[in-house]
C-alpha cells in the first residue's frame, strides 16, 4: 500500500533540521580530514592513496544533486553541501565545475569549496586545460585539500577489462602546480595529494616553501632534475607538516645531520617507499632519519613492485627512531620476498603493525579483489607457521588495513577448510588481531566459522 505523502511537510519542517539530515545522509568519514593520517590513532581512516574515500565522495555528490532537485527550498540548502567537495575527471567536468562556480559567484551566493579532485584524465583526450584550472583556483579561496590523480593503479576498468585513463604527464603536472601556486589557494592549502606523475624538484620544494599551512603532502611521484640544475629537494624547518612522504633521493640533509634539533617537530608520520632504502640508495633518507627520527610516531613502507628486502632498511629504523611505536606495510600481490615476515626485524618500539595490501592491476593474478582477505589470512599464517610465537618481538596489535568486503567474508564462508585453518591461527597470547575498524579478528573468525558449523562452540 502507497503511503500518502503529505507535501506540506517540506515547510513546515525549519530548514535547520532539513540541513541537519542532509549532512548527515550525504557525509563521508575523513573527506576533510587535513592532519595527521594515523590509521591506528583514528579507526577507519584509509590509507593517503587509497580510494575509498573518493568513490565514497562520488556517491556523496550523486545523493546531493537528487537534493536539489526536490522543491526551490532544498535547492537552496542543499547547494552549498554540494560545492564543499568537487571532482572533475576530464576538461569538459573541469570546465563545468569553472562556469558553475562563476555563475554562483554573480549571483552574489557564497559557495565555500573545501576540497578538489582531480582525477585521472581520459586517455584519449587532450591536455589538461591548464587556462581553465588558472580561472578555477582563483574561485577557491577556501580550498583545503587537493588530491591530484590520487591512486597509483586504476581499479575500475571499463566494460572491455581495460583501463581507459591516464595520469598527467610531466609537462601537465608542472603546468597544474604551476597554476596552483600562482593563486590565492596556495595560503589556504592544508593537505596535498599528487600521484603517480613526475615534477620538478623546484617545484616541490616551491609548494613546500609557499603553501605555509600543509599539514600534508604526499607525492607518489618521481622528482625530476633538469639537465645540469643542481637542485636538491629542500623542506622548511618553520613546517606546519604533520605527515608527508619521503621519496625522493637527494634532500641534502647531511649538512643538518649534526643539529640536535629535529627538522620538523610537528612531523610524526612519514611514507617512504622500500626503493630509497636499499642498494645503496637511501644515503640522504638515512640522513633524514638521522635528524627527524626521534619525532616519528608512524612510519609507511611502501614495498610494493620492489626486491630489497626488510632487513637492510629496518634497523635504521631501530637506529634512529626512539619513538617509533606505528609501523605499516604497504604491500601488492608480487611482493614475496618479505613473506614470511620475521618478527625479530621490526624495532623493538613497534607495538602496532599495519598491513595494507594495495588492490588494482595485480588483484586478478589472485582470484579476484574478494580474495583479497584470504590472500591476509594465509600471509598471517606463514609468518606464524615460520617462526617462534613465544618470541616477545611479536607487535601487540596487528591490524589488517584493507576494509572487509561482504564478498570476502562470503568467499570465507564458502571455503570451510581455508576457514577453520585461519580461525585456529597460532596468535600468541599477548597479541590481538585486528581488522581495519579494530575488531578482534579472530573473535570474527571464530563467530564466521559458528555460525557455519564448521567450528565447535567455544573453540
Amino acid at each position: 500500500m502507497q503511503i500518502p505523502f503529505d507535501s506540506g511537510v517540506l515547510h513546515r519542517t525549519p530548514p535547520e533540521i532539513w540541513l541537519s539530515i542532509f549532512e548527515r545522509a550525504t557525509f563521508v568519514p575523513h573527506a576533510f580530514d587535513t592532519d595527521e593520517a594515523n590509521p591506528f590513532d583514528n579507526t577507519g581512516i584509509p590509507i593517503l592513496f587509497d580510494n575509498l574515500v573518493e568513490e565514497r565522495l562520488k556517491a556523496s555528490l550523486s545523493a546531493k544533486r537528487s537534493l536539489i532537485l526536490v522543491c526551490k527550498l532544498w535547492r537552496e540548502l542543499a547547494t552549498p553541501l554540494l560545492y564543499q567537495a568537487v571532482i572533475a575527471r576530464d576538461n569538459n567536468s573541469l570546465r563545468s565545475l569553472n562556469d558553475a562556480l562563476g555563475w554562483h559567484s554573480s549571483a552574489s551566493r557564497k559557495l565555500r569549496v573545501r576540497r578538489f579532485d582531480l582525477l585521472r584524465w581520459p586517455a584519449d583526450q587532450t591536455l589538461l586545460a591548464a587556462d581553465v584550472l588558472g580561472d578555477l583556483f582563483r574561485q577557491l579561496p577556501d580550498l583545503e585539500i587537493l588530491h591530484l590523480a590520487t591512486y597509483r593503479y586504476y581499479t575500475s576498468a571499463h566494460l572491455d577489462g581495460h583501463d581507459h585513463t591516464r595520469p598527467f604527464d610531466t609537462d601537465e603536472a608542472d603546468s597544474l602546480i604551476d597554476t596552483l601556486l600562482a593563486a590565492p589557494v596556495c595560503t589556504t592549502l592544508r593537505k596535498c595529494i599528487i600521484g603517480p606523475s613526475v615534477i620538478h624538484k623546484r617545484q616541490s620544494n616551491v609548494l613546500l616553501s609557499r603553501c605555509t599551512q600543509l599539514c600534508c603532502l604526499f607525492v607518489f611521484a618521481d622528482l625530476r632534475q633538469p639537465f645540469r640544475e643542481a637542485l636538491w629537494q629542500v623542506i622548511p624547518t618553520q613546517s606546519l607538516l604533520t605527515c608527508m612522504s619521503v621519496e625522493h633521493r637527494e634532500m641534502h640533509l647531511a649538512d643538518l645531520s649534526r643539529d640536535p634539533n629535529p627538522l620538523v617537530p610537528s612531523l610524526r608520520h612519514i611514507h617512504l617507499r622500500l626503493f630509497t632504502l636499499w642498494n645503496g640508495r637511501g644515503v640522504d633518507a638515512v640522513a633524514f632519519l638521522r635528524v627527524q627520527g626521534a619525532c616519528l610516531r608512524t612510519v609507511q613502507i611502501d614495498m610494493c613492485g620492489y626486491s630489497g628486502t626488510l632487513k637492510q632498511c629496518l634497523p635504521l629504523f631501530a637506529e634512529h627512531c626512539p619513538n617509533l611505536t606505528h609501523l605499516i606495510f604497504i604491500v601488492d600481490h608480487r611482493t614475496k620476498k618479505n613473506f614470511p615476515l620475521q618478527f625479530t626485524y621490526l624495532p623493538p618500539t613497534v607495538t602496532h603493525l599495519g598491513i595494507y595490501i594495495q588492490d588494482g592491476v595485480y588483484t586478478q593474478d589472485n582470484g579476484g579483489p574478494e580474495r583479497t582477505l584470504c590472500e591476509y589470512l594465509q600471509r598471517l599464517h606463514e609468518c606464524f607457521e615460520h617462526q617462534d610465537m613465544t618470541l616477545s618481538a611479536v607487535p601487540g596489535v596487528i591490524r589488517r588495513l584493507n576494509p572487509s568486503t561482504e564478498e570476502q567474508w562470503a568467499c570465507l564462508r564458502g571455503d570451510a577448510e581455508l576457514l577453520a585453518r585461519y580461525a585456529a591461527l597460532p596468535v600468541p597470547p599477548h597479541c590481538r588481531l585486528e581488522d581495519d575498524q579494530g575488531r578482534d579478528l579472530m573473535s570474527l573468525l571464530h563467530n564466521l566459522g559458528q555460525s557455519q558449523g564448521n567450528l565447535p562452540s567455544g573453540s
